[in-house]
C-alpha cells in the first residue's frame, strides 16, 4: 500500500512510554469480501440540532414526568431521558460528583504508546502527540464523560478536517459529542451486535443514520455491551434527584411558613377596608411577615385580638435526615463513598478505604476511555519478597480502534501504526507502598548482612567450617543479580 504520511516536521515526545510492550495488533479490515478503504476521508459533515428545550425551571420534574421518563428510557428512548440527564447534572450536589470523577483525566499522565519504537510507528506517535489537544480537548472530554456517566454511554461525530501547509497535507478528526436528545436505541438494526440492536441518531443534515462505531464517522463510550443506559445516574439517581429536589423546596416552604413572624396591628374601626390593605401591605412588604388587622375603640380598646401558638415538635429534623440520606445515595453511586465529600469520623484506615473506592471509579472510567487495560500480577522482589504489582497495559481501546487508526490511515498510510493513548492512572498509595516495601527490604537485608558478616568471623575464630552461600541462602538474602536482569 502506498504510503500517504505527512512528511512536516513534528516536536519531539513529551511523554516516555511504559516499559510494557504494546500488543500486536492488526487493525485493518480482514472481513470477507470487504470493501477498499476510501483513500480520503468523508468530505461532509454530520451536524445535529440544537435541543433547548426542558422541564420548568423553578417547579422542576414530578414524579409522574420523571417515572414516564424513566419507563421510555429503559425501552432505548432517550428524547426526555436526555433533559433529565441535563437537568440533574446542574443539580450542584451531582455536579460536584461529575467534577471529581472527570479527574481521573487530569490527575494521571496521559501516555501515548507507539507501535513501534523506530520508523513510522514512532513518527505517527510523536503526531498524535503533539495533536492530540486540538482533537480532544478538555471540554470535549468533559462533555463525552459527562453523557457517559450520566447516561452509561456516550456518542460523538466525527468530521474529518483538512489542514494545508504548502504542498503536505494533514487530515485531523473534529469529535462532536452528540446531545442524548437525539438519539434512541433500535432493535434488530445491527446484526453483529451482541443484541443485534443499534443506537440511532436523529441529525439535521443526513436524517436518521445508524451510529456505527469503528466507521471513521462515530465514537461510542459505554458502560456495559447490553443497555448500558441502566447504568447511568440518570436510571440509578433519578429518584434521589427528585427527592432532592422536593426536600429543599418543601424545606424553604417549612421555614417561610413558621420562621417568619405574624405581626398584629391594632387598628380603628373607622378605617376603611382600601386603608386597612394599604396599610397591611405597607408593613408585609417592609417585614416579610404576615399581617392581622385587629379593629379597636376609638377609645382605643381592643375590639380582637390573636395569639400565634407555637407548635413544639422536632419536624424540622426530618429534612436534614433526609438531605444526609440523599447525598449518600449520590456519593456512593458516583463516587463508590461518601467520606471524601461529606466527611465522617473516622481514622486514616476508613479514609484510606473510602479513597480507595473513589480511586477505583478513575481506573474504570480511565479503562473506558483510554487504551489499556490495568493488570495485577505476582511479583518477586529482590530477596524473594513476593508481592503485587498493579500496572496499565496498552491494548486496543474506543480510541485506538475508532478514531486513531483512520488517522494513521489517512495521514501514514496504515491503521496498525495508530499509537495507544491512555491515561496511566497508578495510584499514588501503591506506588509510596512500592517504596516503602523496598525501603523496609534493603533495612532489612542490611541488618541481615552485618549480623551474616559477625557470625563468619566468630565461625573463622572458632575453626568451624561451613558453606557460604548455603548462610546466605538461610537469612533470606540475594548477593548476585539474575543472569536475565543484567
Amino acid at each position: 500500500m502506498a504510503s500517504k504520511r505527512s512528511t512536516t516536521k513534528r516536536g519531539n515526545s513529551l511523554t516516555a512510554p511504559p516499559q510494557a510492550a504494546p500488543p500486536s495488533r492488526q487493525l485493518s479490515l480482514a472481513a470477507k469480501n470487504a470493501k477498499a478503504l476510501p483513500a480520503t476521508p468523508p468530505q461532509e459533515h454530520i451536524n445535529q440540532w440544537g435541543y433547548f428545550a426542558g422541564s420548568d425551571p423553578v417547579s422542576g420534574w414530578t414524579v409522574g414526568a420523571v417515572a414516564d421518563t424513566l419507563q421510555n428510557m429503559r425501552a432505548g428512548n432517550f428524547n426526555q431521558a436526555g433533559l433529565l440527564a441535563d437537568d440533574m447534572a446542574a443539580n450542584p450536589r451531582i455536579m460536584n460528583c461529575l467534577e471529581e470523577r472527570f479527574n481521573f483525566a487530569t490527575t494521571a499522565p496521559l501516555t501515548v504508546v507507539p507501535t513501534a519504537k523506530r520508523g513510522d510507528g514512532r513518527r505517527c506517535a510523536d503526531f498524535v502527540r503533539e495533536v492530540l489537544p486540538d482533537i480532544l480537548p478538555v471540554s470535549v472530554l468533559r462533555d463525552l464523560h459527562r453523557a457517559y456517566v450520566m447516561m452509561g454511554f456516550a456518542i460523538a461525530a466525527i468530521d474529518w478536517i483538512e489542514y494545508k501547509d504548502g504542498k503536505d497535507r494533514v487530515w485531523l478528526p473534529r469529535i462532536k459529542p452528540w446531545q442524548t436528545q437525539l438519539l434512541y436505541y433500535q432493535q434488530f438494526a445491527d446484526a453483529d451486535s451482541v443484541d443485534l440492536g443499534a443506537f440511532i441518531a436523529t441529525t439535521l443534515n443526513r436524517g436518521v443514520v445508524r451510529v456505527d462505531p469503528g466507521e471513521s464517522r462515530w465514537v461510542l463510550f459505554q458502560q456495559s455491551q447490553i443497555k448500558p443506559w441502566l447504568r447511568g445516574a440518570t436510571n440509578v439517581l433519578a429518584t434521589s434527584y427528585l427527592g432532592d429536589e422536593y426536600n429543599f423546596r418543601d424545606n424553604m416552604a417549612f421555614q417561610d411558613h413558621f420562621g417568619r413572624g405574624i405581626f398584629k396591628m391594632h387598628i380603628p374601626v373607622s378605617w376603611k377596608n382600601e386603608e386597612i390593605a394599604y396599610a397591611a401591605q405597607s408593613l408585609r412588604a417592609g417585614a416579610g411577615g404576615g399581617v392581622i388587622p385587629l379593629p379597636m375603640s376609638p377609645q382605643g380598646e381592643k375590639l380582637g385580638d390573636l395569639d400565634l401558638v407555637q407548635a413544639e415538635g422536632g419536624g424540622y429534623k426530618t429534612f436534614g435526615d433526609t438531605d444526609i440520606r440523599v447525598l449518600d445515595r449520590i456519593n456512593i453511586a458516583l463516587l463508590g463513598q461518601t467520606m471524601t465529600t461529606r466527611g465522617s469520623a473516622g481514622g486514616f484506615a476508613q479514609a484510606r478505604v473510602h479513597s480507595m473506592g473513589l480511586w477505583r471509579k478513575y481506573e474504570q472510567d480511565a479503562a473506558v476511555f483510554g487504551d489499556a487495560v490495568l493488570t495485577s500480577s505476582e511479583t518477586v522482589l529482590d530477596g524473594g519478597v513476593r508481592g503485587v504489582q498493579r500496572q496499565w497495559q496498552p491494548r486496543d481501546g474506543v480510541l485506538r480502534t475508532q478514531v486513531m487508526k483512520w488517522l494513521a490511515y489517512w495521514n501514514f498510510g496504515s491503521m496498525d501504526l495508530a499509537p495507544y493513548v491512555y491515561w496511566n492512572l497508578t495510584e499514588p498509595a501503591d506506588i509510596d507502598e512500592q517504596r516503602r516495601s523496598t525501603g523496609e527490604l534493603m533495612k532489612t537485608s542490611a541488618a541481615a548482612l552485618q549480623a551474616l558478616g559477625q557470625a563468619i568471623e566468630k565461625l573463622d575464630a572458632a575453626g568451624v567450617k561451613y558453606d557460604v552461600d548455603y548462610l546466605v541462602e538461610q537469612v533470606g538474602l540475594k548477593l548476585r543479580r539474575d543472569e536475565e536482569s543484567k
